[in-house]
């Protein structure tokens, strides 16, 4: 599937620039000017929470390495659970 058709609840697979990769589920596609730019999505790699000052699972937005980020566009997969 591609970036364009991607939507909240699809799975993702993202490599970056580094040579890293990881598996999220998305939230939303972060847009500028009309151009998809980055993957809101939720990870269980841990982010902090405000509210309880503590690491879990959580949302983080990267961006393409073409829009200032680290993600590899042309790396970037989706896939999505027959309803």
């Amino acid at each position: 599937m591609s970036l364009e058709n991607a939507q909240s609840g699809d799975f993702c697979q993202i490599w970056r620039t580094s040579g890293s990769g990881h598996s999220v589920i998305v939230v939303d596609l972060i847009k500028k000017d009309n151009n998809i730019t980055g993957i809101k999505y939720y990870s269980s790699n841990g982010t902090v929470n405000p509210t309880l000052k503590k690491t879990g699972p959580g949302e983080n937005t990267e961006y393409f390495s073409d829009s200032g980020g680290k993600m590899l566009r042309n790396n970037t997969y989706f896939a999505r659970l027959n309803k």
